[in-house]
Parts: structure tokens; sequence; C-alpha cells
């Protein structure tokens, strides 16, 4: 185990970590919003996870990270396959929705988490977990209503809520694996082969997909490869972030603090996309608040 994972819980809470590991990432999806109107999809996954693995290697030396076995191996690769796929539909949701709808209607992932999680790890669900879930989602369908309700492009707006639905499942598959995979390897460990095991896997489909080799593809980013470093970076961290928080706390309680991302997504979206947040909006993102200290209430407790 690291020197960083084994540090106690009440030196680095899990929900503060978690909480920090959202923000993070939030930043980094409005990043990779921002180079959707410019670069293609795979580009854009293929740069985050390259960029991830340089950053994340020289930790995992630094460390003196064990590389895992072959069974291990193995689990690592079945969960890179679900971050490859969460990867993948939630560019492709950024690329098509505004920044606080595409994330929005992935808040359906710690729900998830939660069920995942019982029939995966066997890990209980308490009842205020439950309302907690309850609660913020019913803010989720306040934000989601108008927004659906009100399509810009049929064709566009249902590939990208398909997607970003895609990208919910899938992330949820994900972070019950992390927390099973940090607990056992390690959070360097789990997060440097995650990065890895998937640029080895975008490699050939970013390939197959535009032709080009690796060359073409920083040739191809010119002026966007500072960002396309920085999103590497932020993704590296925020994995870091989550794998340490996962590794100290039940998953349906990380799961749950997912909401608070909507937060960020409308702040962002406002400055970034200048995407003005509706007064559903705003009434979503206050049940998303309340119920998300619910389980702060049970952490003091």
């Amino acid at each position: 185990m690291t020197v960083a994972a084994a540090l106690p819980a009440r030196i680095a809470p899990p929900l503060l970590v978690a909480s920090l590991a959202i923000l993070v990432l939030t930043v980094m999806d409005a990043l990779m919003k921002a180079l959707t109107a410019r670069h293609p999809v795979v580009d854009i996954a293929l740069a985050r996870f390259l960029a991830g693995a340089l950053f994340t290697l020289p930790v995992a030396f630094a460390t003196g990270m064990r590389w895992p076995g072959p069974r291990a191996l193995g689990a690592h690769a079945l969960r890179a396959v679900f971050v490859l796929g969460t990867s993948i539909l939630f560019i492709t949701a950024l690329k098509l929705l505004p920044l606080s709808e595409a994330v929005t209607i992935t808040f359906i992932a710690p729900s998830l988490v939660a069920i995942f999680a019982r029939i995966i790890l066997g890990e209980p669900v308490s009842r205020l977990t439950l309302a907690s879930i309850v609660v913020c989602f019913a803010g989720v369908v306040v934000i989601a209503r108008d927004d659906i309700a009100h399509w810009r492009n049929p064709g566009e707006d249902a590939l990208g809520i398909a997607a970003a639905l895609g990208a919910a499942f899938t992330y949820a598959m994900s972070l019950v694996l992390l927390r099973a995979r940090a607990q056992a390897d390690g959070m360097v460990t789990t997060v440097t082969i995650q990065h890895l095991l998937l640029t080895a896997f975008l490699l050939p489909i970013n390939f197959a997909v535009t032709g080009a080799p690796l060359s073409g593809l920083i040739a191809g980013l010119g002026p966007d490869l500072w960002r396309a470093a920085l999103i590497g970076l932020m993704g590296a961290t925020g994995h870091f972030l989550l794998a340490y928080a996962y590794s100290h706390t039940v998953a349906a309680r990380i799961g749950a603090l997912e909401y608070t991302g909507l937060i960020w997504a409308v702040i962002l979206g406002y400055v970034w996309f200048n995407e003005w947040p509706a007064p559903s909006v705003l009434a979503g993102a206050a049940l998303i608040v309340a119920g998300s200290s619910l389980l702060l209430v049970r952490g003091r407790r």
C-alpha cells in the first residue's frame, strides 16, 4: 500500500478528498468540452490518458509501486474497459449537449453506484444514504425536465442524451470496481495501470478512426497541446483523489457526493460557455446540496 493510501481518514477525510476530486474532474470536463469544437472525440480521449500516463509514471516510480500479477492485471483491464466506455460516451455527450445538461444526466450514476456496490461488493446501503440519493435525484429531475422538454436539435440531442446515460452506467461500474482495486493494490497502482491500459486501448482505436499515427495526434492538437496536457494532469490528479476516497469509505457515500459536480458545472457553464442557468437549475442545485449534506451529517455522527 502506498504512503498516501495509508494515511488515516481523520488526516484526510474521504468525503472532503472526494469533493475536491469532483471539482478537479468537473473543470477537466469543461476543458474537454472546449476541445470538442475543434478535435475528434477519440483524439481528446487518447490525449487525456496519454498525458495522464506521463504524469502518473513518475509518481509510480517515486513511490516504489509494485506491479500487480496477471490475475490482478486482468481485474484492472476489466475496469479499464468501463472507464474507456465512460470516456468516449461522455466526451460525445459534451460535444452534443450543454455542459450542465450533460453532467446532469450522468447523475443517475450515484444511484447506480449504491446498487452495484450492494450487488458486487456486498456493501450495506443505509437509510440516510438512500434518503440522500432520493433527494439528489429529485434535484436532477427538476433540472433535466426543462432542458429535455425543449430540445434544440432532435437528432443530436437524442444521441447526446443516450451517450450521457450510457456514460452514467459505465461510470458507476468503474467506480465500484475502483473501490475493490484501490483497496487491494493501492491508489497509485490503480490509477497508473488505468492510464497505461487506456492509452494502449485507445491507440489502435484512434488509428482506426482517424488513420493518423501518434505523431499526427500531437501535430493535430497544435495550439491546444497544452490544454490536452492540463486535461491529463487534472484527470490523473482527480483519479488519485477518488482512489484514496474510495479506499477509505463505502462506495455509496462517495457516489452520492458526485451530485456536487453539478454546482461546478453550472458555474463553469456560465463563465466559460455563457450558459445561464434557468430557475429550475438553481432549484435542483439546492436539492442536490441538501441531499449531499445528509452524508456529511452521517459522517459527523
